[in-house]
This record gives structure tokens, sequence and C-alpha cells, in this order.
């Protein structure tokens, strides 16, 4: 399985995930200039699906992390003990930034009525970092399915290969 440098760069940077809610953010500050569209009822029913939406996404990862600890495969093995902290950063922000994209919205609920566009930015975050933490998941997923299937283990990263070879 070959991995381009920039692959590896963004599966080992789990923060990287961060710059879509902030270009989100950006396009809806400086594009739009803060005007958050829709109706209160709208926003309101918007903001409780988001956060239904981001348990459903919990719900998925948990799966696809638990498929990836508990294979048999030896493929599979060899990039748990190879990997682990790499795996293990990955999948606490995975959690962690899911938890908080569906706390983000009941609390953009809450300050709807007198903070609209700050409700709105909150809704706006969640549902991008819901994007960007649901697209790592499915990757994790096809990286699962593809060792499931592959006879030999994965090997060492494009990026440290190439971090050896200027040293």
């Amino acid at each position: 399985m070959k991995k381009t440098i920039f692959q590896d760069f963004i599966l080992r940077r789990p923060l990287v995930d961060q710059l879509v809610p902030i270009l989100a953010l950006g396009v809806w500050h400086f594009v739009f200039h803060g005007q958050v569209p829709g109706t209160p009822a709208a926003q309101s029913a918007a903001y409780v699906g988001l956060s239904a939406v981001a348990g459903i996404v919990l719900a998925a990862a948990t799966f696809v992390c638990t498929m990836l600890y508990q294979s048999s495969s030896t493929s599979v093995k060899t990039l748990r003990d190879k990997f682990t902290g790499e795996l293990a950063k990955n999948w606490t922000s995975i959690f962690a930034f899911i938890f908080v994209a569906a706390i983000l919205p009941i609390i953009a609920t809450l300050l709807q009525d007198t903070h609209n566009a700050l409700a709105f930015g909150l809704a706006l975050y969640s549902g991008a970092i819901l994007f960007s933490r649901s697209f790592r998941t499915y990757l994790w997923l096809i990286v699962s399915f593809r060792l499931e299937s592959s006879p030999e283990p994965p090997t060492r990263s494009a990026y440290e290969t190439r971090l050896k070879h200027r040293a």
C-alpha cells in the first residue's frame, strides 16, 4: 500500500482537520459578512439535526475503531504495533471532536435568542469539524479494509523514509 508524503502528513497530524472549520468560518465571516440564514425555527431544527447526526457519526467512528483494534489480521496487528502513537492521536482526536460537534449545536440552540450570529458560528464550526472527522474516520475504515485483505504487513511511512535519507 503506497502512500504519498501528503497523505502521510495528514494521517500523522489530526489537527490538520481544523483547517476545514477555520476555512468555513472565514468564508462565512468575510464573504457572507456574518449574516445568519433562515428563520429561528429553521435554525433550531438544523441545530438539533446536526447534533443527532454527530451522535450517529460517533457511533460509526466507534465501530471503525473497534474493528481496527479487534482485528486478528497480521497486517492490522503490525499496523497497531508500528503506529501506536499515530493511532492513539487519531482516535483520541476523532472521538473528542465528534463529541464537541455533538455538544456545540445544543449550546447554539441555547444561545440562539440572545447571540444568533455566535450560535450560527458554533453550528457552522460543528458541521465543518464533523465533516472533516467523518472523512478521517472513513479513511481509517478504508485502511482497515485494505489491510484485512493485504498479505503483506504495512511498511514505514514515506515521510519517515524521506527524513532518514536527509540525515
